[in-house]
């Protein structure tokens, strides 16, 4: 009998000594950290007044008029600035160059170099991501060239016959025009995002005073590219944050630090 109550007493204190530990370690206020788990994208800092610098790549396809009929989707590659006024409102500049090729003229390309300032307006989120629309006016140099050699605006044999003379000019130019588009942003760390663009261009190419053919009319851009931003903070180093300043607001309403 005192051997089965011995028995029973170790084996109370074996439990006991399991859970009465784990009991005091988790209560049912704690709050439970899983250090090991990434933030999700909607739990870093806001990003407002921060500015940011990236790079994007993708690819550019020429549409409009007797030009864009046999052109060929080639790269383009573009440097972005942004800066956030808020959490809604983004301001953006661009610098890009991209080109096309034709599929029935051989070493014949069109290039286009481009500036553009614009905007861009959240419009809402899904899966961490967020959704902008963005538009923006610029300026765009274009180039028609044939080996490298911008090409006039030559004499041409129509089909009755008859010769019609070319102004001689180059086709080559600066023209204004602008952009629609839609983007999504993820974020990747605390300053790092990752960007895809979805941008169409308008360029008022049309100058019937010197051109004849092909530039006559004016020409649309479509574009999708992928790149990545840096921001950072003029309250902030580039590599490190700024110092947080905790403050304690007390009965009286004042605030403490």
């Amino acid at each position: 009998m005192r051997w089965s109550l011995g028995v029973a007493a170790v084996a109370v204190a074996a439990v006991l000594a399991v859970v009465v530990p784990a009991r005091a370690q988790v209560q049912p206020g704690d709050i439970v950290v899983n250090e090991a788990r990434r933030p999700r994208a909607a739990e870093f800092p806001s990003l407002a007044r921060f500015s940011g610098y990236g790079f994007t790549a993708g690819t550019t396809k020429v549409f409009g008029g007797e030009l864009g009929k046999n052109t060929q989707a080639k790269p383009i590659l573009q440097t972005v600035f942004r800066y956030r006024f808020n959490d809604t409102w983004t301001g953006t500049g661009e610098f890009a160059f991209g080109w096309n090729s034709f599929k029935d003229r051989g070493d014949t390309v069109v290039t286009f170099t481009f500036g553009t300032l614009g905007a861009a307006r959240k419009i809402g989120s899904a899966l961490g991501t967020d959704l902008r629309a963005t538009g923006g006016l610029g300026f765009y140099r274009w180039n028609y060239k044939y080996k490298g050699q911008s090409v006039r605006d030559s004499d041409r044999l129509l089909a009755n016959g008859v010769i019609q003379p070319g102004t001689q000019h180059f086709y080559r130019g600066i023209s204004p025009g602008g952009y629609l588009g839609l983007e999504a942003e993820y974020r990747l760390t605390r300053h790092v995002t990752l960007l895809g663009l979805l941008q169409q261009h308008y360029v008022l190419t049309a100058d019937t005073s010197k051109y004849n053919f092909l530039f006559d009319e004016n020409h649309a851009l479509l574009n999708l590219r992928f790149g990545v931003t840096y921001h950072f903070s003029p309250d902030e180093g580039i590599l490190w944050e700024g110092k947080k300043v905790n403050k304690i607001r007390l009965e009286s309403g004042k605030e403490a630090r």
